[in-house]
């Protein structure tokens, strides 16, 4: 008989391809980081003041495009556990924008909204990312 803190049937050992790789969601969290910048960078050059409507929305369209290509690239990058990855990418972009409240003068509030935004530039790009990578084992 078998002692009752003892496995009785063999565990099946964790497909590599199913676990989350640290060095690459930082990696991914880097591209979005980086995207969205040069964005409010070249938005910032148009010389718009920062309180205009026209500044505040040319800032969130770039966010909001180079966003989802930040994510169509980290999709691309990873295509074993897409979804799984993104949503941790997703995760910790919003997580380390708290710089945003704390340097930048944003609001609590916004923050907290952005996590809607940061989903949905997530789940844009890893769609998109099927279309130039397909998850593997599926067929085209």
């Amino acid at each position: 008989m078998n002692h009752p803190y003892e496995q009785s049937e063999a565990v099946a050992p964790v497909d590599a391809s199913t676990k989350i790789r640290p060095g690459a969601v930082a990696r991914d969290v880097v591209i979005v980081w980086v995207l969205t910048a040069i964005g409010g960078f070249i938005v910032g050059l148009s010389g718009a003041s920062s309180s205009s409507d026209r500044y505040i929305f040319a800032i969130a369209a770039s966010n909001l495009l180079l966003g989802t290509i930040g994510f169509t690239v980290a999709g691309c990058l990873t295509p074993a556990n897409r979804w799984s990855h993104l949503s941790w990418v997703a995760l910790f972009t919003w997580l380390s924008s708290i710089f945003n409240v704390l340097f930048l003068g944003f609001s609590f509030g916004n923050w907290v909204a952005s996590l809607t935004f940061i989903a949905l530039m997530a789940g844009v790009g890893g769609a998109i990312s099927l279309l130039f990578k397909k998850t593997p084992g599926t067929s085209a």
